[in-house]
């Protein structure tokens, strides 16, 4: 056999693609499409008949590439729709629960047991039975929320929209948002035909970031006016960005502008003060090169308090920028102006 041609690959692409149902079919025999199309039928004579689990449990083990997977979804779908919808309407929302428990049964455990075929205990709906724990019932858990319920049941929109009134409800509450950020990010990987997060949710998502952000530049604005706590500045801001990752790039950017504003204002003092909140304030916004300024600035007053005869202040200094070399050479100095309570700015010890 000779190599592949460049068109002969393109054509078995092209056939490959052409016929997805085509490759299934040819997975399944007559047996296995014959089970799942009496598993759908099945499930939609339970359904009628308010037999929820039975239902259910037809629907999920006719939702096979063998069957009418589209109507064995819808099944499954009608189903969380209304069993959510009911758990909401009882307050039960995130409770984290799944919508399936157990609970000990004799017959599921001879099911378990047999190795007879056919399974003379095989139960009349798939899936009723599990191996766990030697053999147990599955029934449906009356404790599950609707959100668990529409996540499991291909209803993502509905719970999309749970995740964003939560955050609707709490919307200071960073934690919370967060979460409903990691549900949405997650969506961005979900493969399934016929969902796609709604870009309205995303966009009010942005606009309560933007939001927040706003409000605690605010709140630090009122609060440095009249207190000066760099402390608190700092909280504040970091506060800011916690939620303006979360929003536009206008909204980072005006963070890192207060950031930098405040730095430019300390620097307007020489104190040790001064250095160390204008470091700390090029430092949150990210300014490197303004960080070694301010180093240098340090060393340069340092080295003008040791020709002031005042190597305490010219340690400080130089503690701040970080200099090796020169919190060396004033150290000694330092320790020997402290020990000395005679000693005076001047160098000289008083007679």
């Amino acid at each position: 056999m000779g190599p592949l041609t460049r068109n002969a690959v393109f054509a078995v692409l092209l056939v490959l693609s052409a016929s997805g149902a085509a490759f299934g079919d040819a997975l399944c025999n007559y047996g296995d499409t014959t089970q799942s199309e009496g598993n759908l039928k099945k499930g939609r004579a339970s359904e009628k008949e308010g037999k929820t689990l039975d239902a259910l449990l037809f629907f999920r083990a006719a939702d096979t590439i063998c069957g009418n997977r589209k109507e064995a979804r819808e099944g499954i779908r009608r189903i969380g729709s209304k069993m959510g919808r009911e758990a909401a309407a009882k307050g039960r929302i995130f409770t984290g629960k799944n919508i399936f428990s157990t609970v000990p049964d004799a017959d599921c455990r001879r099911w378990v047991r047999a190795y007879d075929v056919p399974n003379p205990y095989e139960p009349s709906v798939p899936g009723l039975c599990i191996r766990q724990s030697g053999g147990v019932r599955v029934q449906l858990d009356p404790a599950a929320g609707a959100y668990d319920w529409y996540e499991v049941t291909y209803n993502y929109r509905e719970s999309d929209l749970l995740i964003l009134k939560g955050v609707t409800a709490s919307p200071g509450d960073i934690a919370v948002y967060e979460a409903a950020q990691r549900h949405f990010q997650a969506r961005l990987r979900l493969q399934d035909n016929g969902y796609a997060p709604d870009p309205q949710q995303m966009k009010e998502l942005q606009k309560i970031a933007s939001t927040n952000a706003a409000s605690f530049l605010a709140r630090e604005e009122e609060e440095f006016q009249n207190s000066k706590d760099t402390e608190r500045s700092l909280t504040r801001l970091e506060n800011a960005m916690k939620w303006a990752i979360y929003g536009s790039e206008a909204d980072r950017g005006r963070v890192i502008h207060r950031a930098f504003d405040r730095a430019e204002e300390a620097l307007k003092g020489n104190g040790l003060s001064n250095l160390y909140d204008a470091l700390e304030y090029y430092s949150f916004a990210g300014e490197a090169d303004k960080v070694a300024d301010v180093a240098e600035r340090a060393d340069e007053l340092g080295l003008a308090a040791l020709n002031d005869n005042d190597p305490v202040a010219a340690l400080k200094y130089f503690m701040l920028s970080g200099n090796r070399e020169l919190i060396d050479k004033a150290r000694p100095l330092a320790e020997k102006a402290r020990k000395d309570p005679a000693w005076k700015k001047t160098g000289v010890p008083a007679m």
